[in-house]
């Protein structure tokens, strides 16, 4: 288990893969709509990294298509 905040496991992902297109906003609305499994630690939510990436390698699991995952910040 590597819990990381979410920043932290961005930058996680991002050394093991530099070329991801996973962004650092998408994995916080993932784990904010509970797609990807989280726990509050005050005001940080911390996330396995390994969960993550299986997450995004995992053919069987269902993917939510991006076109369901709502971003907070849009006008």
């Amino acid at each position: 288990m590597t819990l990381r905040t979410i920043n932290k496991a961005y930058e996680e992902l991002k050394a093991r893969d530099p070329e991801t297109a996973i962004t650092r906003n998408l994995l916080r609305e993932m784990v904010t709509q509970g797609v990807i499994p989280s726990a509050k630690a005050g005001n940080r939510y911390l996330v396995d990294v390994d969960v993550v990436e299986q997450y995004f390698m995992d053919t069987t699991h269902g993917l939510i298509p991006a076109a369901e995952i709502k971003c907070s910040r849009r006008n």
